[in-house]
Order: C-alpha cells, then structure tokens, then sequence
C-alpha cells in the first residue's frame, strides 16, 4: 500500500496509506488514531483506482485537508464530488462518450506523463481498439522526446503523430519524426504510424478511424491545444 508521510502545522506529522477495508481499497489516516476517510471507488477522479497517480493526488490532498483542520465528511464530500470533465480539469483525463467510440484527451506533456497515460490505457477495458493522436514539443532534446515514444509503444493499434502547435521545433517535422523512430525501435509496425502536421487534421482523421466499442485518446500540447481538440471532438459529425 501507498504511505504517505506528510508533516503540518507545528510539526505533527500522520500516515495516510491505501488499506483494505470491507474488501476495497480505502485511503485511511493514521494520527493518533486511525480515521478511514474514504474508499477509492468512490472518487471519480480515480477512475476505480485505474488512474493511480490521481490516488496519489487524492491521497496528498486528504492528508493537507486533515492537517489545517477539514472533518472527515466534509474532505470525503469533496473527494466523492471531484470529477474529471473538461470543465473542473481541462485536458486531465477528459472523456466523452457521446459516440460509438469512447474519447479520451490528456494533454501529457513529457515521458512521465506519457508512461502514466500509457498505464491507465492499459487498465481500460475496450471492446474495439485503441488509438492515439500525440503532440510533442519540438524545442525538447531528441533524448525527451523518444522517451515519450517509447512510453506510448505498445499500449495502442495506431498512432498518429502531429506536429505541435505551439512549440513544432525546427526543422517542423522534427518531434514527431523522432516520436516515429521510437516507436519503430519498440516494435510498433510503421504501417500503425500516421505523421500529420495540421491539428485539425490530425484529429478529424482519429475520430473517423473511430467504429464501435474503439478507445480514441488524444494527447494534444498544453494551452490552446486542448480547447482546439475538445471543441473539435464535440462538433464532429461522422
């Protein structure tokens, strides 16, 4: 289980650890007594527990409320009611299921990012395939921005990768050339690679790619990136 030391005000400290309770996972608080705070299904930002490094987030939080004096109901309250639609956390795991296909969009930004993206795809059951649509910036050093490719190989049946709007680099295909030489080197086919260099292009062809029961993750820039795909992915009309 996950423990988490956090020190608070005039220097008390607590435990806040992911302990079995009844069956399930829930984060419990160790101070002078141990307080169970809240099951981890019941955090939507957790997605079940698929999304780990959200139990983490969820778990630092908790802890920080529980030093500067929140009850127990009222942090539960606001775990159980904190969601990830694109409204409360653009561009942080945002779904939309209105299609035949789902939609995810994640505006990961370096490796780390990459890899933990690549392990909650992995925990999410789709009845079809699983594509992604992945910018990187281009005024990153070669080594960042094949270590994003390698830790999105694998977890996908097709990948398109676009040039960033933002940072695109020099020479302008340069990130994503890269990200396709990682992936190769991986073991991803080139036939499952796409290089696209306009945005709305880029995600106008993942979401006609989309048949039912297929998982379609976007993985735009930061910044305006995200609000372009968003708007993009909800005006679609296949």
């Amino acid at each position: 289980a996950d423990d988490l030391r956090h020190q608070g005000p005039e220097g008390r400290t607590c435990c806040c650890v992911l302990e079995p309770v009844d069956g399930e996972d829930w984060v419990v608080i160790y101070d002078t007594v141990r307080v169970p705070v809240v099951p981890v299904a019941s955090m939507p930002a957790t997605f079940g527990g698929r999304a780990t490094f959200n139990v983490s987030n969820a778990m630092h939080a908790i802890a920080g409320c529980y030093f500067f004096g929140y009850g127990v109901d009222a942090i539960r309250a606001g775990m159980e009611c904190f969601g990830m639609d694109f409204d409360t956390t653009p561009g942080r795991l945002n779904f939309y299921d209105a299609y035949p296909f789902d939609v995810l969009m994640d505006a990961m930004k370096n490796p780390a990012g990459a890899a933990a993206l690549s392990r909650f795809v992995e925990r999410i059951e789709a009845r079809g395939k699983k594509y992604l649509m992945v910018q990187a910036r281009g005024d990153r050093d070669d080594g960042f921005i094949k270590a994003m490719g390698t830790a999105l190989a694998g977890q996908f049946d097709h990948y398109i990768c676009q040039i960033h709007s933002i940072y695109p680099g020099e020479p302008i295909d340069r990130a994503p050339t890269l990200v396709k030489a990682a992936l190769l080197e991986a073991g991803v086919e080139e036939a499952q690679i796409t290089l696209k260099a306009d945005l709305a292009e880029a995600v106008d062809t993942l979401l006609r790619m989309g048949l039912e029961g297929d998982l379609l993750v976007f993985a735009p820039g930061t910044g305006q990136p995200k609000s372009d795909v968003w708007s993009q992915i909800l005006a679609f009309k296949d």
